[in-house]
């Protein structure tokens, strides 16, 4: 079911935060608690005075008020840094209406590119980012792709596209696999709607040239049990839907490596790197994730 269900309503800053009442969407798996921080603790940050710790399965997925997951949809030309030092338009706008609580503890989960739109998500937690970016966790990314491709050529790339796709493509950054949901003419340009289960530099743009069909326009429409839905360009919500939150408790309980709930192991400001933008999950669990 889609997360993105909540009624909209406009904030500053041209980016619009959307809120359900936690209690409206609860299951006999989710339930609230006066507000406590780890160990039992009284929290001292005064926005998170009065707020719900709200528990799936036993994890606290909204603590203090903040969210376990927010689900952003990136403009076309936005980079994804909190602030880039070469003032671009980068995320920091997302946050600008959520509260103080919010923007000390959410970080974005991995990046686009910065020619790419779509779902991007924060996560307040950093091991719950290190697992959904981690290659072993086979965390799915589907992208819809408006491909510059001959009006002749149409027909054949559409039989083959699949099996290409499956077998693998080679390309600079080694061989790379994708599942073909979708491949079309649409309006002059060819539509391939595809799920990745890793993340390289601009994995799918050179996976796609390398068949034929380099890449107009990339729009990342699912990150897991997230998908983007209605949300607008420049719209950011709180990831509220049980389903979703039982799908990202459920990646929190099964064990392995990661960082401390509270603290990301990733940079997420401007470096100077050639693909300082792209969203594509290196080997070692980084924050890059493949578009």
């Amino acid at each position: 079911a889609e997360p993105l269900v909540d009624a909209a309503g406009p904030v500053p800053g041209g980016v619009r935060e959307r809120r359900v009442p936690v209690g409206e969407h609860e299951s006999p798996e989710v339930r609230q608690s006066p507000s406590r921080g780890r160990c039992g603790e009284e929290r001292e940050d005064e926005d998170d005075a009065g707020a719900a710790l709200v528990e799936v399965d036993g994890v606290e997925v909204s603590g203090g008020g903040v969210p376990l997951l927010c689900a952003f949809h990136k403009p076309l030309g936005t980079h994804s840094t909190m602030r880039d030092t070469r003032k671009r338009t980068d995320l920091s706008a997302a946050l600008d209406a959520a509260p103080a609580s919010w923007r000390r503890k959410l970080h974005p989960v991995g990046r686009l590119d910065a020619d790419t739109t779509g779902l991007l998500l924060f996560s307040s937690r950093g091991d719950l980012t290190h697992r959904l970016l981690h290659p072993k966790r086979k965390v799915e990314k589907e992208y819809v792709a408006d491909c510059d491709v001959p009006r002749e050529k149409h027909a054949d790339l559409a039989a083959s596209l699949r099996a290409q796709l499956g077998a693998g493509v080679e390309t600079a950054e080694g061989l790379h696999t994708a599942d073909l949901l979708e491949a079309a003419p649409v309006d002059g340009l060819f539509r391939v709607r595809l799920v990745v289960t890793e993340g390289k530099h601009r994995m799918v743009r050179r996976v796609l040239h390398n068949v034929g069909a380099p890449v107009v326009h990339l729009r990342r429409e699912r990150f897991g049990r997230v998908l983007l839905g209605d949300l607008a360009p420049g719209e950011f919500t709180q990831v509220h839907d049980p389903a979703v939150l039982h799908w990202a408790s459920s990646l929190l309980r099964d064990g392995g490596g990661g960082s401390s709930p509270d603290v990301a192991d990733f940079s997420f400001e401007t470096d100077d790197r050639s693909h300082d933008d792209d969203d594509g999950g290196s080997d070692d669990g980084g924050s890059d994730d493949g578009g």
